[in-house]
């Protein structure tokens, strides 16, 4: 069956968000509903006042949307309210300082009184130094890091996504920017978030159960991107950038701690219909079982040209056809590895092939998508400002984008890929990030162009994974030094 995207509409760029807003480009877009100012608060994470990624670079920041998807405003808090005037950044801190290149968020919520947001301080792709949470009474006024996780500690601590569910926030977590981990599950009183005790749910080789450590028995293999959880309607919504298959994908089951491998899912977006996206959050209107009725922001940045990058409205159907969970057949699991994945180390063939790919691109690449760039498929790409450069370390395969500053790891970047053209590449190594923009003209399926853009469509690509073979908790094979983060947390190892 052919991969079809369910695009609706862009979220920002110009006529949308520049004007009063002063934001013409922005990524990740991660929606909750704001009871108090009867919107929708949605965070965006590095955002740029004119096109191109020009003017100033903020970040995180956060747009109130109305329930139809349109933009009204900042929050404000006198004392708590909307108005049209330029988007601010959460707290004050300087992008690109000695320390680190930006903050990014990962998820937010509002528990009682106060929200809650987790961010990443990052120094480049795979440089994530540590995840902080910061609190708020307004959405405005922002205080903070009330907890801090030091990086490499635990595996998957590092791009955070919750939800409440009872006395408890579930938390599945993952790796960072280098997408190359799967993912892990925990619980924190809700009473304590996120101070409280991060109660790992683990396998300990006979039995799943919450206590037991995880570091070694993620709840689902694979190598992802942005997480998003939500519980909606009763059930476990999980949305996902599927980094290792280069598509946005989402599932529903009963619990957090649900078998993940007898998930219904849903593939909503692809990497070779839509080129370079991620992110991938759920917007609180969505709802399961109805025709479209889950609403998701997914991102999109031609890292070429700097533009578009975007967020963008995809829609799709995902129903609640669930597989119980068995926990005897839990019980009888076996070890699955989860197998890092095959980098493209610069200087090698694999990444000479790629390179070749990459550099067959950059012309076509700007006629994408509304004309990416110039408007014409012809003609190259516009060349990334300073501050795209900058913003361009989090990715690979950008030697100009290195500075004195980044982590020595990150100097030998690695080239991004989609799965696809891996093969097209003579099976050069995929790279889990940033995954390169497809040349509409030169690369062909036989005499066939590849598609770049598939024509708008309700239809939905459902599909139930499989239970007849047993499914095993995924062990990982990360070497990373797992240090514990501060006692204070209350994080068990």
């Amino acid at each position: 069956m052919a991969e079809v995207d369910n695009y609706v509409e862009d979220l920002i760029g110009g006529g949308l968000t520049d004007g009063p807003l002063a934001m013409y480009g922005a990524d990740l877009g991660i929606p909750r509903w704001d009871a108090a100012r009867n919107a929708n608060a949605v965070m965006f994470g590095d955002n740029f006042q004119f096109r191109y990624l020009q003017g100033d670079w903020r970040g995180p920041s956060i747009v109130m949307y109305d329930t139809n998807f349109n933009p009204i405003g900042i929050p404000t808090a006198n004392p708590i309210g909307v108005a049209m005037q330029p988007v601010t950044q959460l707290w004050p801190y300087q992008h690109d300082n000695p320390e680190y290149s930006t903050i990014l968020p990962t998820d937010f919520i509002k528990i009682g009184g106060t929200w809650y947001v987790s961010v990443m301080v990052t120094q480049g792709l795979g440089n994530e130094l540590r995840t902080e949470f910061w609190q708020s009474s307004d959405l405005v006024n922002w205080s903070g890091p009330v907890l801090s996780l030091p990086h490499p500690s635990h595996p998957g601590n590092v791009m955070l996504t919750f939800d409440v569910i009872g006395s408890y926030v579930y938390i599945f977590g993952t790796g960072g920017l280098a997408r190359n981990q799967p993912l892990w599950l925990w619980r924190n009183p809700v009473d304590q978030f996120p101070l409280g005790l991060w109660e790992p749910w683990g396998w300990d080789g006979n039995t799943w159960d919450w206590g037991i450590p995880n570091e070694n028995t993620p709840v689902l293999a694979g190598h992802f991107g942005e997480i998003c959880f939500r519980y909606l309607g009763g059930k476990t919504v999980l949305s996902y950038f599927d980094a290792g298959n280069y598509k946005m994908t989402a599932l529903v089951v009963d619990t957090p701690w649900s078998d993940l491998y007898a998930a219904t899912t849903i593939d909503y977006a692809f990497g070779l219909s839509t080129p370079q996206i991620y992110g991938g959050y759920i917007w609180p209107q969505s709802a399961l079982d109805d025709p479209n009725g889950m609403k998701f922001s997914v991102s999109q940045w031609n890292t070429m040209a700097n533009d578009p990058y975007h967020v963008m409205l995809f829609q799709d159907t995902l129903a609640t056809g669930l597989v119980p969970f068995d926990r005897a057949r839990a019980a009888r699991m076996v070890s699955r590895v989860a197998a890092a994945p095959p980098v493209a180390a610069v200087g090698g063939v694999a990444a000479a092939a790629v390179q070749g790919v990459i550099g067959g691109i950059r012309g076509a690449a700007a006629g994408i998508r509304d004309g990416w760039a110039t408007g014409s498929p012809f003609k190259p790409a516009v060349a990334g400002t300073a501050a795209g450069r900058r913003l361009n370390r989090r990715w690979a395969g950008n030697k100009e984008a290195s500075s004195p500053r980044s982590n020595p790891s990150v100097q030998a970047k690695t080239v991004a890929q989609p799965a696809a053209l891996a093969i097209k590449a003579s099976q050069a190594s995929r790279v889990t990030e940033a995954p390169a923009v497809v040349d509409s003209t030169a690369l062909s399926d036989g005499d066939k162009p590849i598609r770049v853009r598939a024509p708008k469509s309700t239809a939905s690509r459902r599909s139930t994974r499989s239970s007849s073979a047993s499914p095993t908790p995924a062990t990982t094979s990360s070497t990373a030094s797992h240090t514990s983060p501060s006692s204070s947390s209350g994080f068990e190892q």
